[in-house]
């Protein structure tokens, strides 16, 4: 038996489903601007390793930080000041103060690194870290560190505020946008084993790169419960190399001839700048001096 001849409406259906699956066959295969879809997707996936990277590297942003410690009553601890993921050209100049309670915690000493100087009595409950430098300081350093006594069972917040951060750019330094991450010094109750645990003598001249630390510290406490002047002179930590007297005013050349360096000038500068609180207006100065300077040298 025969089928019964197909309607022209028939047809018409059936050559319109099979266009419609042609054309949808050729867009899997090619997609729908004429790329295949293998090129698409790998296209999509560069993309988004790329974005991936791009955001992982935004997430290294500059920070300007200081450590924390955990400290029995009675007993000491250092804590630094870090500069992490600075760019070129690099820091010039910085001003860092440190607030803390001072019911809590007291200030034993602090060192600024990089030519820079401290004042722990900046004021009553704040120290500060000031500095610069005309070479640049690049990646992550340590700017400065802190021994700070526990004097009650408490804790104390070691709150960062940056009036000054500015780049190495001779002659013209640029804002340096940088986030702070802040510290805390937990103080806590003494042993009661009944016996010495040693707890006063908690540094040794092995934790320290240079003299001037350990001689901040036998300063503060002359009685010298560390043991780092053990010949009882005076003297620190005599086999570690010392940084320089920052605060020594420079020599004039009287009697050796020639002028006080660059260098020595800007290190005492810097000593008065933040003994005055005036760190803020001395690392721009010291900049532009410094910068005077090369020019005097290259003409």
């Amino acid at each position: 038996m025969e089928a019964p001849p197909r309607s022209p409406y028939d047809t018409d259906m059936s050559t319109r489903r099979a266009q419609r699956g042609a054309q949808k066959g050729w867009y899997q295969m090619n997609g729908r601007n004429g790329l295949p879809i293998r090129v698409v997707a790998a296209a999509a996936l560069a993309l988004a390793i790329a974005l991936g990277i791009v955001t992982s590297a935004s997430a290294q942003e500059e920070l300007i930080s200081i450590g924390s410690a955990s400290l029995s009553v009675g007993a000491e601890g250092s804590v630094s000041v870090n500069a992490l993921n600075i760019p070129d050209p690099g820091l010039g100049a910085w001003t860092i103060d440190i607030t803390y309670d001072p019911v809590v915690v007291s200030v034993v000493a602090c060192v600024g690194e990089h030519g820079g100087v401290c004042n722990p009595a900046f004021e009553s409950n704040i120290l500060r870290i000031t500095g610069a430098t005309a070479s640049g300081i690049i990646g992550d350093n340590s700017l400065g560190s802190a021994v700070f006594r526990c004097n009650a069972v408490g804790s104390s917040t070691l709150t960062m505020n940056v009036p000054l951060l500015v780049d190495g750019t001779i002659g013209d330094p640029q804002p340096v946008v940088a986030a702070t991450q802040n510290g805390v010094i937990s103080c806590t109750t003494p042993s009661t084993n009944g016996g010495d645990d040693g707890e006063d003598d908690v540094f040794d001249c092995s934790d320290f790169l240079f003299r001037d630390i350990g001689q901040a510290i036998l300063d503060a406490d002359p009685s010298d419960p560390h043991n780092l002047d053990p010949d009882n002179d005076g003297v620190a930590c005599e086999d570690l190399p010392p940084r320089g007297d920052p605060g020594t005013f420079p020599s004039t050349g009287v009697g050796v001839g020639g002028e006080a360096t660059a260098g020595q000038i800007a290190r005492w500068l810097m000593a008065a700048f933040a003994g005055l609180g005036l760190a803020m207006a001395g690392g721009i100065a010291l900049l532009r001096y410094r910068a005077a300077r090369v020019g005097v040298h290259r003409r």
